[in-house]
C-alpha cells in the first residue's frame, strides 16, 4: 500500500515539471471556426516573420501557438492581430506544456496563484442602490400609465431618496381608488403599500429585492465568463461571493490592459424592423456606401451578409426581464420565449401591432474601450461592434411575453437566449478590489520560492545525516516523499499555490521532521535504558505516536479554521499547512517505520546507527537542569511582556498595510538603480496627497503606495502614476498593481481577527480536553506570551500589517503550541509513571527529557525558515523575520513558561 502511494503521488506531481509556454491563443467568434486554412495562415505569418515556434495545438475552438520564449510570441501576437482582425480573438497566454499521456490520464500541474504566475484579481460589487433606484424608476413609470388610463388623477408620482415610490393625491377619496386599480395589476404585486394623509408610498418588498440581486449577480457572471472567454485564459475563475460580489481571477493573462477593457466593455439589445428593400440593394448600399435614407446597414453573425435595417428602434434588450428556450409545439423547432418588464411590454406591443407579418432583426452592440498605437504611441479608443443575431416575422402583437422563431439548431436558440439574458450588465458593478501582478514579478517569485525550499530542504537534510546517521538518511527520505506528496495533492485537489501557501510549505517541511525526532530520540532513551536494538525501535515508534498526534492535531485545528474563516493569503496558507500536516503523519509514521522494517528487520543487531554524539555539547549527557527553580520569574517576566507590548500597542499601534487600510500599491522594477527622489521629483505633477515611495528589496524596485480616497477611480489614478513614471533612459516595468477598497480593508480586519481568535480558542479547547485543566492553563500563559511578544516585534519595528503578517502570528502560535505539547506529553506521562519524587522533580524530568528533541526541532525548523528569510525575496521578508523570531520565543515559552504556568 505504501508503495502504490508513493508512486501514485509520484505520477500526479509529475505534471508540475514540465512547466509553462509563452503562447498567443486565437479563438474563434461566432462568425469563423477553427480550419486548417486558418492552421496554414498563421504558421504562414510566423514562417515570414522568422519566429521560432515550439508547436501549434488545435482544438474545436481554439489554436495555441507555443513558443521559447516571451519576444517571439509578443512580436507574433502582433502580427496575428494585423494580419486576422477582429474576425477571431486573440489573447496572450502562459500555457502548461503538459505530455498528451499525462492529461490523457487526468493529471494536470496544480493552479499558481496571480502572486506566482501573473495575472488579475477584481473583486466586484454589484451597486444595489442604483439598481434599487433603476426599478423603482420602472415602477413608477408604469404606475403613471397605469393611473393616467384609468383616469385616476394625481398630482405628482416621485421617488424617495430610499427607493420608494410616492404618489401625491388631492383628495383621500382618490387614495382608495388608486388601491384598487394597483391590486388588479401582477405586474406590480412586489410591492408593499402604505398611506400617509394624501400620499400613498409604495415599497419594493424584500422577497423582490432578494429575487432581483440573485438574478443581477448570476446575469452578471454570465456576462463576465462571455467576456472572459475573449481573453483565451485556461483556469478563469469567476465566482459569486457573498450576496452581491463577484470575484474575478484570471491567472497567466500577460496583457492585463486587455483584461480590464474587455470586463469594462458594455453591450446593448435592440429590435428593429427589417427594411423592405431587397438583399440585391443591401449589397449594393454595402459595396457603395450609400445607405438610403431612413435606413442602417448590419451585418449577419452567421453568414455576414449585408441587410439594411430602419433606424426606428422598437425595443432594447434592457427591458428583457428572463429569456430561456423550448420546442415549439406544432413545428418541434427550437424557439426563445422572452419575458419583458411592463413598460417595455406597453411599448413592444405599439411597435409590433404596426409591424405585422414583416421581418424583425435581434442587433448585438457592444462598446468596448481598447489600446492601439497610433504613431508609436498607446492610444485608448472607443469601439463599438454590432451584428444582426437573428431575423423572425412577426405573426401576433407581442407583449410581456413572446417567442422568436426560425431557429434552426438547439445550439443556437441556446445561444440567442444566453445573448438576450447576458448581453448587458443586470446591474451596475463597481470594482472595490483590484490587484494585477505582472508576470515577471509572477516568475521572479516562483524562482526565489523554489531556491528558498530547496535550500531548506538541502539544509535540513544535511542536519538530520549529521545528527542521526543512517535513521537521519530515511527521514530525509520521506522528507523528500513529504514534499512529492503535498504537491501531489495541490495538484489533484486543481488547489491554489500561493507566495504564503510556497511559505506553508516550508513551514510544514521544518516541522515534519519533528515526529522522526520524536520517534528517534525515544528510541534513544529506550537503547540508554538497556533495551536490545529492535525492542527500542518498536517502543520508540509505538511511544511517539500520542505525542505525534496531540501536536499534529493542534496544528491541524488552527489551519481548519484558518481556511474556514480566513481569506487571501490566510487560506492559501491554510491550505498548504493542512496538507504537509497530513502528508507529515503518513511520512513519520507510516513509511519511515516501513523503511526501518526493510532495513532493520531480518538482522540481528547489537546497535543501531542512530547517532550517539550530541550536536550541542550541553546535550552530551542526560540533562538535569533545575528548570522550574525560576518558575515564578519566568511568570513574571511574562505578565510584563504582556503588559509592554500592550501599551506599545495603545500607544504606537500597528503599522497596518494594504488589505486592512485601502488604498492602491504599485511595485515597478527599473532597469538600473534610481534615486527616490527622482522618483518623487516624476510625479509631483500628480498632485496626489499622501503618496508615499520607498524602495522594495533593491534600490531599482520601488513601492508607491496611494491612500484610498472615496469617489476615485484607482484605476485612472494607478494609469496617471504610471504614466509619469515612463522614463526612455531608465525603462521602467510595473510588477504588480493592487487596490483595496475601504470597506474590503474593514472585512478583512474584522474576518482575519475572527480566524484569529477562533484557531487559538480551537487549539486551547483541544489542550484542556486532552490534558490536565493545569497544564492547559500553562498553555494558554505561554500561547499569550508568545503571541503579545510578536505584537512588540511588530510594533517596535514598525514591519507592515497586512493579511500575511497575520498569517506568521498565527504559524508562530501554532508552532508554539505543537512544542509546548510534546512537554506536556511527557508530563503527563510522568506523573502516571512515577510514583516517587514532587511535581516539580516530575516536571523537570519531563522538561530534561524532552529537551533533546526540542532543540532539535527548532533548529531544523529555524534553518527552513532562515532559507525563505535569505533567499525567499521581500514579499516574505517580513513573514519569516517574524517566523525566526517567533521559532525562538516559541521554544523558550514550551520549556519554560507553560510548564512554570502549570505548577504555580
Amino acid at each position: 500500500m505504501i508503495i502504490l502511494i508513493v508512486i501514485v503521488s509520484c505520477l500526479v506531481a509529475l505534471p508540475n515539471l514540465f512547466g509553462e509556454d509563452p503562447s498567443v491563443q486565437i479563438s474563434s467568434t461566432r462568425t469563423t471556426q477553427i480550419d486548417d486554412v486558418l492552421v496554414a495562415r498563421v504558421k504562414n505569418i510566423v514562417d515570414t516573420a522568422n519566429l521560432s515556434i515550439k508547436r501549434i495545438d488545435r482544438s474545436n475552438d481554439r489554436l495555441l501557438v507555443r513558443f521559447h520564449g516571451t519576444e517571439d510570441q509578443l512580436r507574433a501576437k502582433d502580427l496575428i492581430d494585423k494580419e486576422l482582425g477582429r474576425t477571431y480573438n486573440t489573447a496572450l497566454n502562459l500555457s502548461t506544456d503538459t505530455p498528451k499521456f499525462l492529461t490523457a490520464l487526468g493529471l494536470n500541474p496544480m493552479y499558481l496563484g496571480l502572486d506566482l504566475r501573473g495575472g488579475v484579481h477584481f473583486l466586484m460589487e454589484i451597486d444595489m442602490s442604483s439598481m434599487l433606484d433603476q426599478l423603482s424608476e420602472t415602477y413608477a413609470d408604469d404606475l403613471r400609465v397605469l393611473l393616467r388610463d384609468k383616469n385616476i388623477d394625481t398630482q405628482s408620482i416621485v421617488r424617495d431618496k430610499d427607493s420608494a415610490i410616492v404618489i401625491n393625491f388631492a383628495e383621500k377619496t382618490q387614495i382608495s381608488s388608486a388601491q384598487a386599480v394597483i391590486n388588479t395589476d401582477q405586474s406590480l404585486r412586489d410591492l408593499t403599500w402604505q398611506t400617509n394623509d394624501l400620499q400613498l408610498i409604495g415599497r419594493i418588498s424584500d422577497k423582490e429585492i432578494t429575487e432581483r440581486r440573485t438574478h443581477a449577480v448570476g446575469q452578471n457572471i454570465t456576462t463576465l465568463r462571455n467576456r472572459v472567454n475573449e481573453l483565451g485564459v485556461a483556469e478563469p475563475n469567476i465566482a459569486q461571493q457573498g450576496l452581491d460580489r463577484i470575484v474575478v481571477q484570471l491567472p497567466g493573462v500577460q496583457d492585463t490592459a486587455k483584461a480590464k477593457e474587455i470586463l469594462g466593455s458594455t453591450a446593448t439589445l435592440q429590435f428593429r424592423i427589417v427594411d423592405d428593400r431587397s438583399a440585391a440593394e443591401a449589397a449594393s448600399a454595402a459595396q457603395s456606401g450609400r445607405i438610403p435614407l431612413g435606413t442602417q446597414l448590419f451585418y449577419t453573425r452567421d453568414k455576414h451578409q449585408p441587410v439594411l435595417l430602419k433606424r426606428q428602434v422598437i425595443l432594447t434588450g434592457e427591458s428583457i426581464i428572463n429569456a430561456g428556450t423550448t420546442l415549439d409545439s406544432n413545428t418541434g423547432l427550437p424557439v426563445v420565449n422572452i419575458t419583458l418588464d411592463s413598460k417595455g411590454a406597453d411599448k413592444f406591443a405599439i411597435g409590433t401591432k404596426l409591424n405585422l407579418e414583416k421581418p424583425m432583426a435581434t442587433v448585438f452592440i457592444e462598446n468596448r474601450t481598447e489600446t492601439v498605437e497610433i504613431n508609436g504611441v498607446p492610444t485608448r479608443r472607443n469601439v463599438i461592434t454590432s451584428e444582426i443575431a437573428n431575423i423572425a416575422t412577426i405573426r401576433a402583437v407581442l407583449t410581456k411575453n413572446f417567442q422568436i422563431s426560425g431557429i434552426d439548431t438547439a445550439k443556437e436558440a441556446n445561444d440567442l437566449a444566453v445573448l438576450l439574458r447576458s448581453g448587458a450588465l443586470a446591474a451596475p458593478i463597481q470594482i472595490i478590489e483590484e490587484r494585477t501582478v505582472g508576470p515577471s514579478a509572477g516568475k521572479e517569485s516562483i524562482d526565489k520560492g523554489f531556491q528558498a525550499s530547496v535550500i531548506g530542504l538541502i539544509m535540513i537534510m544535511v542536519f538530520m545525516l549529521m545528527r542521526y546517521r543512517v535513521f537521519g538518511l530515511i527521514a530525509n527520505m520521506a522528507l523528500v516523499i513529504n514534499l512529492v506528496m503535498i504537491i501531489a495533492l495541490l495538484s489533484m485537489l486543481q488547489a491554489t499555490l500561493t507566495l504564503p501557501g510556497i511559505a506553508g510549505i516550508i513551514l510544514s517541511l521544518g516541522m515534519s521532521v519533528d515526529a522522526n525526532v520524536l520517534i528517534y530520540e525515544r528510541i534513544r532513551e529506550d537503547l540508554k535504558k538497556g533495551l536490545s536494538p529492535q525492542h527500542a525501535i518498536d517502543a520508540g515508534f509505538k511511544r511517539a505516536l500520542s505525542t505525534i498526534i496531540d501536536a499534529n492535531l493542534t496544528s491541524l485545528i488552527a489551519a481548519i479554521v484558518l481556511f474556514g474563516i480566513g481569506s487571501g493569503p490566510i487560506k492559501g496558507f491554510a491550505v498548504t499547512l493542512s496538507l504537509g500536516i497530513i502528508t507529515s503523519l503518513f511520512t513519520a509514521v507510516m513509511l519511515s517505520r516501513a523503511i526501518v522494517n526493510w532495513w532493520f528487520g531480518r538482522k540481528k543487531l547489537k546497535t543501531l546507527p542512530i547517532g550517539s554524539r550530541e550536536i550541542l555539547p550541553f546535550l552530551s549527557n542526560e540533562t538535569r537542569f533545575n528548570f522550574m527553580k525560576g518558575r515564578k520569574l519566568y511568570v513574571m517576566s511574562c505578565a510584563v511582556i504582556i503588559l509592554i507590548s500592550s501599551a506599545l500597542l495603545a500607544i504606537k499601534g500597528f503599522n497596518y498595510g494594504l488589505d486592512f487600510t485601502g488604498g492602491t500599491v504599485i511595485e515597478v522594477s527599473y532597469e538600473k538603480p534610481i534615486a527616490i527622489e527622482d522618483i518623487k521629483k516624476d510625479l509631483a505633477q500628480t498632485n496626489i496627497e499622501g503618496l508615499q515611495v520607498q524602495y522594495f528589496g533593491s534600490s531599482s524596485d520601488v513601492l508607491i503606495r496611494l491612500p484610498v480616497k472615496a469617489g476615485e477611480n484607482a484605476a485612472s489614478i494607478s494609469s496617471n502614476i504610471l504614466d509619469n513614471l515612463k522614463n526612455d533612459v531608465n525603462k521602467v516595468n510595473v510588477k504588480r498593481v493592487e487596490y483595496v477598497g475601504p470597506q474590503v480593508g474593514k472585512e478583512l480586519v474584522t474576518s482575519g481577527v475572527l480566524a484569529s481568535v477562533f484557531a487559538v480558542c480551537g487549539i486551547l479547547v483541544y489542550i484542556w480536553i486532552r490534558f490536565e485543566w493545569k497544564l492547559a492553563l500553562g498553555t494558554i500563559l505561554s500561547t499569550v506570551h508568545d503571541t503579545f511578544f510578536v505584537i512588540a516585534l511588530f510594533v517596535i519595528l514598525k514591519l507592515e500589517f497586512d493579511l500575511t503578517a497575520l498569517a506568521a502570528i498565527l504559524a508562530v502560535i501554532g508552532y508554539s503550541v505543537n512544542d509546548t505539547v510534546v512537554v506536556l506529553d511527557r508530563i503527563r506521562e510522568n506523573f502516571r509513571s512515577t510514583r516517587k519524587g514532587t511535581p516539580l522533580e516530575i516536571v523537570n524530568s519531563a522538561i530534561n527529557q524532552t529537551l533533546s528533541r526540542t532543540i532539535m526541532t527548532s533548529m531544523t525548523t529555524f534553518l527552513a525558515v532562515l532559507a525563505l528569510y535569505l533567499f525567499g525575496g521581500p514579499a516574505v521578508e517580513s513573514f519569516s523575520l517574524v517566523m525566526l523570531v517567533g521559532v525562538v520565543i516559541g521554544t523558550y515559552s514550551s520549556i519554560f513558561i507553560a510548564a512554570a504556568g502549570a505548577v504555580l
